[in-house]
């Protein structure tokens, strides 16, 4: 594989799992695993 598309894949992927964490914090607000996740969605 290219590198180049590899590393798009991953962007991707990234960008999705973030959004599905997003969701799911949303719903289960009282679940708080990742904190890196948190200071992600304060940035944006």
């Amino acid at each position: 594989m290219r590198r180049g598309l590899l590393c798009g894949f991953l962007k991707r992927f990234s960008l999705l799992l973030f959004e599905f964490m997003g969701l799911l914090d949303r719903r289960f607000g009282k679940i708080r695993r990742n904190r890196s996740i948190d200071s992600f969605k304060l940035q944006t």
